[in-house]
């Protein structure tokens, strides 16, 4: 496939830069490289905008203009507020019935593109492209990689009624995200998400291809004990408010005690006497 080509003619359509066509050049045979699937990463990137914030603009900002949000999640308007970056989709009900599926990348670039954050977030769209929503008795379920939200429909307006595998599908996201940095030769720096990256290189040591399949697919065999989503969304939601807190010490203190008490509960899940996965 001549990849030169492709993101070219991806980077007209949507009139990118000649600095973001550049980084996507870079990147995008190194992500291919790492997770294959290479007809649906290009697929992903011709259906899916990368959109970049004005001045002063935050991501948050970025998604009110094209999407309509729903704070009932984990992740709050203060955790976009803060982003550098996201991935986004919504879809659009008629009678409901899913006629259309909006998505978009955003990236906030106040020096530059930062070419960890676009990894990180195009890893997410690629792990949410293939069958991403989905009807059930009035049940609209959204899939994400691991993460699986579902939505009560009425009158075409959807509300959301629970969430599960944030906390799982954000470590394996990031620890993807360093796997990818480090073969293109950019330094992994500090992550916030140190607890959910332990957890998720556990799992990935031994259950990558089940995992993989499950992220891009939807296929296979591979489920998680309740216990362990409910404690892994439970850390992903500490590490957002570490964020929120960088600046009080105290706080932060406080936080990463709890943190270490929830790693403390979920490794014993993990693995059984023989160290072995118990799913």
């Amino acid at each position: 496939m001549e990849y030169n080509i492709l993101i070219d003619e991806i980077s007209k359509k949507y009139n990118y830069s000649k600095s973001l066509k550049t980084i996507l050049l870079e990147i995008i045979p190194v992500m291919i490289k790492y997770y294959g699937n290479e007809n649906l990463i290009f697929k992903a990137l011709e259906d899916t905008p990368i959109l970049l914030c004005d001045n002063n603009e935050t991501i948050y900002d970025l998604m009110l203009k094209h999407m309509i949000i729903d704070d009932n999640t984990i992740v709050k308007k203060g955790d976009y507020m803060r982003a550098s970056g996201v991935y986004c989709s919504d879809s659009i009900i008629e009678n409901n019935k899913i006629i259309g599926i909006k998505r978009f990348v955003g990236i906030k670039s106040v020096d530059g593109i930062n070419k960890k954050t676009l990894v990180h977030e195009l890893g997410h769209l690629f792990k949410s492209y293939f069958k991403t929503f989905e009807i059930s008795n009035d049940i609209l379920i959204e899939r994400s990689g691991l993460v699986e939200t579902k939505y009560k429909l009425e009158n075409n307006k959807k509300t959301v009624i629970s969430e599960t595998g944030v906390g799982l599908e954000e470590g394996i996201n990031c620890y993807d995200e360093d796997n990818i940095c480090s073969l293109l030769g950019l330094k992994c720096g500090l992550s916030g998400y140190t607890a959910s990256k332990e957890i998720a290189k556990i799992l990935m040591n031994e259950h990558s291809e089940e995992i993989r399949n499950e992220q891009f697919y939807k296929e296979g065999n591979y489920r998680v004990d309740n216990q362990v989503l409910t404690i892994c969304d439970e850390i992903v939601a500490l590490e957002y408010e570490k964020f929120a807190n960088i600046f009080n010490k105290e706080k932060m203190l406080a936080i990463n005690e709890i943190l270490l008490q929830k790693m403390a509960i979920l490794k014993p899940l993990l693995f059984d006497s023989n160290e072995k996965q118990i799913y």
